[in-house]
């Protein structure tokens, strides 16, 4: 009983290992995301109104198109 439990131990060790070194590896996990400068702000707020403005002109589909019209036949052929 007692040799189980150790075994269970020792393979609970050698698993948790790596993870942690790994998280330890990454400054603990509390890293920091870098602040945008103005340029960078005025940037993607440019990139922004460029893709909204695109998305207008977009025309909308009158009618929705099926590719497998052809394949499935007519409703009335069943």
């Amino acid at each position: 009983m007692m040799k189980r439990i150790l075994i269970f131990a020792v393979a609970a060790a050698l698993i948790s290992g790596p993870a942690y070194s790994q998280r330890m590896s990454r400054g603990g996990g509390h890293r920091r995301a870098p602040q945008n400068t103005q340029e960078q702000k005025k940037d993607t707020k440019a990139l922004d109104a460029a893709y909204k403005a695109a998305l207008e002109k977009i025309p909308d589909a009158k009618q929705k198109s099926d590719p497998w019209q052809t394949v499935r036949g007519s409703p009335g052929a069943k």
